[in-house]
């Protein structure tokens, strides 16, 4: 494709119908290394900055990401997500479901290895 003929499809073919996106919520990112992204391919995005200062072990950092997949649970009709889209709830999401519930959880330095655990075993069948 060439700059032309892509902008032509993004004009006529995305915008100006009705299309869906893919989205996945990645936490713990600071920025977007952009050096190595060619500008002319829409798929090349650049390296993820990992930032030094998340820390999932800790339990308000743990509970703020729970928190975010309320918050995106909540606007499933604004967001619009379509019967393909798969899970509608994020894995800490129902991790927690599985546990019992958020009081449930022991918040703090467990929980990802908790939740690597449940992921191995229970989480199989969540994802499917």
């Amino acid at each position: 494709d060439t700059n032309l003929q892509r902008i032509r499809h993004l004009l006529f073919d995305v915008f100006y119908t009705e299309s869906w996106a893919n989205v996945k919520v990645v936490f713990g990112v600071a920025g977007v290394d952009r050096s190595t992204a060619d500008p002319n391919d829409p798929s090349s995005f650049g390296q993820p900055v990992w930032d030094p200062a998340f820390n999932f072990e800790s339990a308000g950092v743990q509970l703020a990401v729970l928190a975010a997949c309320d918050t995106i649970l909540a606007a499933r009709d604004t967001l619009a997500f379509t019967p393909s889209a798969g899970a509608r709830e994020c894995a800490l999401q129902a991790f927690v479901r599985d546990a019992g519930g958020t009081e449930s959880v022991e918040w703090g330095s467990k929980v990802p290895e908790k939740l690597a655990g449940w992921a191995r075993d229970r989480g199989r069948s969540w994802r499917d």
